[in-house]
């Protein structure tokens, strides 16, 4: 299959300006999701000054963040609990460039505790994919079943900024390429957290 890259798909979706407009799309996806969720990560670094767990271990206490995961995800509960209810699978793909950044540490964990409520998570190492990671993958996304995506769009630093709206079926298509084929050259998660 011919790949098409998440810049030339943005450029005919629809564009939400700012965090609020963007996420605020969010709610109507999640509960019409009918079999499937897939997102993609592409950054090393996101900013989370909402977690505590994440200040922690930006200031490099890993252990003591650890400790505070279930807490600082204890609001993702409903939205997995009620997932596994309607049984729809929650799955997540993403690269990982070493040496890691003390965000990826941090997320690796992070990704250990999700998993207990279900979400299925593979990463892979950067350098295995890197051409069709520079090639395709220049955004984070997530698909909701077949009918309706997001794009998002995030500073160098790790801000969102906003994103786009996915509704036509063919970039929709495209997205699901791209994601299935990143996991297929995936592993799970938990081969990476004790690296």
């Amino acid at each position: 299959m011919d790949f098409v890259s998440t810049t030339d798909i943005i450029s005919s979706s629809e564009r939400l300006e700012g965090s609020d407009e963007f996420f605020g799309r969010f709610p109507d996806a999640w509960s019409s999701a009918r079999s499937q969720v897939w997102k993609f990560e592409l950054q090393q670094h996101y900013n989370e000054p909402d977690s505590e767990s994440w200040q922690i271990a930006m200031e490099g206490d890993l252990k003591a963040a650890i400790g505070k995961i279930p807490a600082s995800r204890a609001v993702d509960l409903p939205l997995y609990n009620d997932l596994c209810k309607r049984r729809v699978e929650f799955a997540r793909c993403r690269p990982i460039v070493f040496p890691r950044s003390k965000y990826i540490d941090w997320e690796l964990n992070v990704y250990d505790y999700n998993s207990q409520h279900g979400e299925r998570i593979y990463c892979f190492n950067f350098e295995t994919l890197s051409i069709f990671v520079s090639d395709f993958l220049h955004h984070d996304f997530m698909i909701f079943d077949s009918r309706l995506a997001f794009i998002h769009d995030y500073s160098a630093e790790g801000d969102i900024m906003g994103g786009w709206m996915v509704s036509d079926p063919d970039s929709i298509k495209n997205l699901l390429a791209l994601f299935s084929f990143a996991k297929a050259n995936s592993q799970h998660f938990s081969f990476f957290l004790n690296q």
